[in-house]
């Protein structure tokens, strides 16, 4: 007997739909307060490419983006996916309509993740 898919969750993905792993480099920088550590961070995710941003060790840690922390990392607290997804009143990028046709520079950037956030919608919707 086949399983039944598990259909996602909005509330236990990210805004962006990803899943962050435990091993997030960023949350374990910001952890460690290993500065080194931060830059390498800061580096991988490319923030000052992305938003212009200088290197901060204060700023490179990560709670993730449904925190309910007050403060926010350099990465979530700039990052137009968390951005609009609060401002439409979703918890995830799978229940907006204007998914598919998104312009967000992260789709750019990654056009398969793009493409499995889509599939993950039409699950999520039962389509």
């Amino acid at each position: 007997m086949a399983e039944t898919p598990v259909k996602p969750d909005p509330k236990k993905l990210n805004y962006c739909g990803y899943v962050c792993p435990d091993d997030c480099p960023m949350k374990l920088a910001g952890l460690s307060g290993d500065v080194e550590k931060k830059h390498e961070a800061y580096e991988m995710w490319r923030l000052k490419e992305r938003y212009d941003l200088e290197f901060d060790p204060d700023e490179i840690f990560c709670n993730g983006c449904k925190t309910d922390q007050e403060k926010l990392g350099a990465a979530v607290s700039h990052c137009p996916v968390r951005a609009c997804a609060i401002e439409k009143g979703y918890d995830c990028c799978i229940e907006c309509d204007e998914l598919a046709d998104c312009e967000l520079p992260i789709w750019a950037s990654f056009p398969d993740f793009h493409k499995q956030v889509i599939s993950m919608q039409a699950e999520y919707r039962g389509t």
